[in-house]
């Protein structure tokens, strides 16, 4: 059986593993879905059919042994390459998918022909562009990283880089958190509560450190996905919770998504690709847009480098839009009204617009006959002392 329910410790992690063997030679690897696991099954199958699956055949240890293959060079980059980074972890990842589909080589025949057949598996599981993107971004820095310390001779391969839309911001209607929150289990719904309630990242928030890490009022991120630190005001009851998760231990990042995609499933919202856990995130920030923050406090709150990431989510609610738009329009058709009661004073005389504003000529801000103006206050404006007789109609 080559696709088999992935463990630790004994217990489920919600992940598939993926171990093919053919002639003494064994491939293995891990996907988050049983669609994917039978995606990368039959492409370890065709690898061995085409002869380009290879296996190291030498012992290797990264402390003593200068790498020589893929797999090799990969275990090196742990610990070296993206030291420091919450985003480690997910790079190294993005290693071992590269590894798996392509079959351990030596590091110079890795060539621009292999990173196409993994942006092939990439789109052909589902993933999008820009998910491509950021492997195509981790190979680029690991085996720039090689060439560097002589690993390998060789440049690095020309990325096809795929072209990048906006694409869409998903964040939760209270509805839809309040659901998440009833369908999962253990302490996910805390989880989920903390991450919206703060906008970290999954990577930050499961990596949070009692020591140091969390303060009555406040979260300090010494890791973070772009290296720049950051802190995150918090409410008593989000530290109450924090203290609490980090007593017990943060479940693991394969139990939350796990969990978020069983309840995902469960509410009817399984279809929606862009309904991950890392909504909650979008969620902080579209909500401190509608609390009308600003938005270069926003851009601290969220770690952002650039105001451009942060206006993304300037745009996001229709009724904020609406809102501006109205009140444009209710500002200039006052100015417009006294605009045209200046008009027709001068035109008609003082008098005569007095009696006309005080009739019912004035329906939904058109004046049928004479005036333009929406008839509320017009024969105050009449009498004003000083109506700005500059002013031009328009």
């Amino acid at each position: 059986m080559s696709i088999y329910p992935d463990k630790k410790n004994g217990k489920l992690t919600g992940r598939f593993c993926v171990e093919v063997q053919h002639e003494g030679k064994r491939l293995r690897g891990r996907k988050d879905t049983y669609k994917e696991a039978q995606a990368l099954e039959a492409e370890f199958e065709r690898m061995f059919k085409a002869g380009i699956a290879q296996v190291a055949k030498r012992k290797f240890s990264k402390d003593h042994s200068k790498p020589h293959t893929l797999s090799e060079a990969v275990s090196s980059a742990s610990g070296k390459v993206w030291a420091g980074l919450a985003s480690e972890a997910d790079n190294l990842n993005k290693l071992s998918t590269f590894l798996s589909v392509i079959g351990d080589r030596d590091l110079d025949s890795i060539t621009a022909e292999h990173v196409d057949d993994l942006a092939s598996h990439l789109l052909s599981s589902g993933r999008s562009e820009a998910t491509l993107n950021r492997y195509m971004s981790a190979i680029s820095v690991f085996l720039g990283w090689c060439i560097e310390r002589g690993y390998r001779s060789q440049p690095v391969p020309k990325m096809d880089w795929r072209e990048e839309s906006e694409g869409r911001i998903r964040w939760l209607t209270y509805e839809e958190e309040r659901l998440m929150i009833a369908h999962t289990r253990d302490d996910i719904p805390a989880i989920i509560r903390v991450a919206i309630d703060t906008g970290l990242r999954a990577s930050e928030l499961l990596r949070l450190d009692e020591k140091g890490d969390i303060a009555p009022n406040w979260i300090h991120l010494w890791k973070t996905k772009n290296g720049a630190a950051r802190s995150v005001p918090i409410s008593s009851e989000t530290y109450a919770t924090l203290s609490r998760l980090l007593d017990k231990g943060m479940p693991s990042y394969s139990h939350l998504r796990y969990e978020w995609d069983k309840a995902t499933n469960e509410i009817g919202l399984g279809h929606d690709e862009d309904f991950v856990f890392h909504t909650c995130r979008h969620t902080y920030a579209t909500r401190l847009v509608e609390a009308n923050v600003n938005l270069r406090v926003i851009q601290r709150l969220m770690g952002h480098k650039r105001i451009e990431t942060t206006m993304r989510y300037a745009h996001v609610h229709d009724a904020m839009l609406t809102e501006a738009a109205a009140m444009a329009r209710s500002f200039h058709d006052s100015r417009r009204s006294v605009a045209r009661v200046i008009y027709n004073t001068q035109k008609c005389g003082l008098a005569e617009v007095r009696e006309i504003a005080k009739g019912p000529l004035f329906i939904d801000g058109k004046d049928t006959e004479n005036c333009g103006s929406n008839g509320a206050g017009v024969a105050e404006l009449v009498d004003a002392p000083d109506l700005g007789s500059d002013q031009k109609y328009s």
